[in-house]
């Protein structure tokens, strides 16, 4: 590319030339400070030239139009042909070789004209290596998620330097690994770990929890006057049972709470006044390393107890759901539930007299 006879125009004291060094045709690549991140790019006329950073040695450093500082490099395997042999590193504040914008990015019309000129305490002989940068922060788009049924993939945000370097990304890609990927699914906790790789250095966690879906309420039923019965739909769940709540206040306070089996959707809360309102509401949960996660709590449903019976003056007897005597309360014919009511109720709801203990 150059022929050696060219390496003596020079200036004293290593200086090259202004006008040789606008002359030379030279095989760079160019890796500005904003374009470092492991993606060097050609800038000349060779399109054959496909080392990586990794294998240049910086030449010089320009100051580019638009740009900061910018590394002009030429791949070892055109030095020895080159007129520059000195490679060249900077020390901290110290100016190196300017070059014109035109000269340095010809291909791109860059029209910023400087004066070339060397440093006076410029090292020679050393090997760069492309600038990493360490990961600052990695956050989420969100940290809770409902169960789906469906993998669930949290968006991620990277800043590094100061920036950001990568947004809303869902899974791995040339510059962070991403674990784990595609493993978010059931209800749980998950440590995501976010490793730089290639430009970036580095590697941060983030926590993201997965909760069951909530229950569908329904309308719950009167079972007595003491108890009612709630009622609802699980739908696609992971779950390991249900939690329900019975209060007379809207406000759900003082509360009365039941547990039920992730089989079942329905469940009977006992223990409650007759002909009272009461406020009812379910939410599933999840029990996973001994750790419980719960769902959002249902709608609340309404439902009234049922009213006692009035006792009247012909006095209390008993009767039970499948029979059709009424009796006294120590009679032995009461093997089931036995319910209390009025003789004279009992008498015109169509039940008769027991023979054995004659109430």
């Amino acid at each position: 590319m150059y022929s050696e006879s060219e390496t003596s125009h020079r200036e004293e004291g290593g200086v090259p030339a202004a006008s040789r060094v606008d002359e030379h045709r030279w095989e760079i690549i160019c890796l500005t400070t904003n374009a470092a991140q492991d993606q060097h790019r050609q800038k000349t006329a060779e399109p054959d030239m496909t080392e990586s950073a990794s294998t240049l040695r910086v030449r010089a450093i320009a100051y580019l139009s638009g740009h900061r500082y910018a590394m002009i490099a030429v791949s070892r395997r055109e030095e020895r042909s080159c007129v520059m042999t000195e490679t060249l590193r900077l020390r901290q504040r110290t100016a190196a070789l300017l070059l014109t914008a035109a000269l340095a990015l010809g291909a791109m019309g860059a029209a910023a004209t400087a004066q070339p000129a060397f440093a006076d305490n410029v090292a020679t002989d050393s090997t760069t290596t492309p600038a990493t940068t360490a990961i600052d922060k990695v956050t989420v788009s969100k940290a809770k998620f409902t169960y789906t049924g469906n993998v669930i993939r949290p968006k991620i945000t990277v800043k590094a330097g100061g920036k950001t370097a990568a947004s809303n990304i869902v899974k791995s890609n040339a510059d962070f690994t991403i674990k784990p990927s595609g493993a978010i699914k059931k209800v749980g906790t998950y440590k995501i770990k976010v490793t730089g790789q290639g430009a970036y250095t580095g590697t941060k966690t983030v926590t993201v929890k997965v909760y069951p879906k909530k229950p569908t309420a329904k309308k719950p039923s009167a079972t007595s006057s003491s108890a009612v019965t709630a009622k609802w739909s699980k739908g696609k769940n992971d779950v390991s049972g249900y939690q329900i709540k019975c209060s007379k206040n809207k406000s759900m306070k003082g509360a009365k709470t039941v547990t039920a089996g992730k089989s079942v959707t329905s469940k009977k809360i006992s223990g409650l006044k007759a002909n009272t309102k009461y406020y009812v509401q379910v939410r599933a949960y999840k029990t996973v390393d001994g750790k419980k996660y719960y769902s959002d709590w249902s709608a609340k449903k309404s439902v009234k107890t049922k009213a006692k019976a009035k006792k009247s003056s012909g006095g209390t007897v008993y009767i039970t759901n499948t029979g059709e005597k009424y009796h006294r309360g120590t009679c032995r014919y009461l093997r089931y539930s036995k319910y209390s009511i009025s003789k004279s109720e009992a008498q015109r709801e169509g039940y008769t007299a027991c023979k054995v203990c004659r109430p």
